[in-house]
């Protein structure tokens, strides 16, 4: 069983020379025309529905120069990097679960957010955890959820990981070291994120910019 940087970086898990990189299929959008997709909402893959209950909107009046406040799941908030482009609109994978990826164009600070979501109590946050940690060992590669707080969760939990892959942002460039992080957490009515973050090791700019975004994950019901 292959997975690619997951189906997300867990971005859909596939093994290249023995190391997990979330394969990604994506159209990019320039930040504005991100904000507007975000505004008209989500739709489905291969034929799904648009999940009903997702919410993706830019809260403007939280926005600075360089960072945004962005809902990208019914009760999910993240402050994300203005210079990013995203996926057209979140997917619908297997086993019910959705996902959009978002790439920061900064050549001096690029990175990765890969966000996955369920719907209607189809998995929890320690779920994911378990389904990860499986995944990841049948790639030879360790790593161990621990519990953690996320404002607005009733249960959290984290993990980090080191890869040696093609950037997710430029598939086409050289394999580099990335140095990832994942935050897991349930949320209202039934849903429940994954929330993937990977950076170049040797960037530090780049590490602390992956952090911010995840030290930012809120969960209320909104």
């Amino acid at each position: 069983m292959n997975h690619s940087f997951h189906s997300h970086i867990r971005i859909h898990h596939a093994t290249t020379g023995g190391n997990i990189v979330r394969t990604i299929v994506s159209h990019t959008l320039p930040i504005a025309a991100l904000t507007l997709a975000l505004l008209t909402g989500c739709g489905g893959e291969g034929g799904e529905s648009a999940d009903p209950s997702a919410t993706a909107t830019s809260t403007d009046a939280q926005a600075t120069e360089t960072t945004a406040s962005l809902t990208p799941a019914y009760g999910l908030t993240l402050t994300l990097p203005t210079n990013l482009t995203s996926d057209e609109e979140p997917r619908k994978g297997s086993n019910d679960k959705w996902r959009v990826d978002y790439y920061v164009q900064d050549e001096s600070a690029p990175a990765l957010i890969d966000v996955e979501y369920y719907t209607e109590s189809s998995q929890t946050a320690s779920g994911i955890a378990s389904l990860d940690e499986n995944a990841y060992a049948e790639d030879g590669i360790t790593i161990t959820p621990t519990a953690t707080t996320v404002e607005g969760s009733p249960d959290a939990y984290t993990y980090t990981w080191e890869q040696n892959a093609a950037p997710p942002w430029d598939p086409t460039a050289p394999a580099i070291d990335l140095s990832c992080q994942a935050k897991l957490a349930d949320g209202p009515e039934g849903y429940a994120y994954g929330v993937y973050a990977c950076a170049p090791k040797d960037n530090q700019q780049s590490i602390d910019a992956m952090q911010a975004v995840l030290d930012s994950m809120t969960v209320s019901e909104s």
